[in-house]
């Protein structure tokens, strides 16, 4: 059996995404859009397995400076296993939104992820202050 997701990304930020690194658990990803612009929808990265008993798991990660001259990285997550419900999940930075879907079941799966707003100067930790 094969498994695969293409992840497509929907930038409405006003920040240029720029590939950083992956993380992958099981099988491989290729990345299709180094760089995905503001106001694009664009083919990001596809992650597969040919191998019997395994799916296709991972991490990628985009980054950009904010407008105050801040690094700041996105994670968008994806699961296709060989048993169970297919996941996909975006991370973000505080004060922005982000969306992620993946159908549940089946494989040849396409994900799509929306990031929108900008960055917070707040903590995501409150209490840190």
């Amino acid at each position: 059996m094969s498994y695969t997701v293409n992840a497509t990304v929907t930038n409405s930020s006003p920040f240029t995404l720029q590939y950083e690194s992956k993380n992958i658990s099981w099988g491989q990803c290729s990345i299709q859009a180094s760089t995905i612009p503001p106001g694009t929808n664009v083919q990001a990265f596809t992650g597969s397995s040919d191998a019997v008993f395994s799916g296709c798991q991972g991490t990628v990660i985009y980054g950009f400076v904010d407008h105050n001259g801040t690094a700041q990285t996105v994670q968008f997550s994806y699961n296709d296993p060989f048993s169970g419900s297919n996941s996909a999940s975006i991370t973000v930075p505080n004060g922005m939104n982000g969306g992620a879907y993946i159908p549940q079941h089946g494989s040849g799966l396409n994900a799509s992820y929306d990031l929108s707003g900008q960055p917070s100067p707040e903590p995501k930790d409150a209490s840190a202050r």
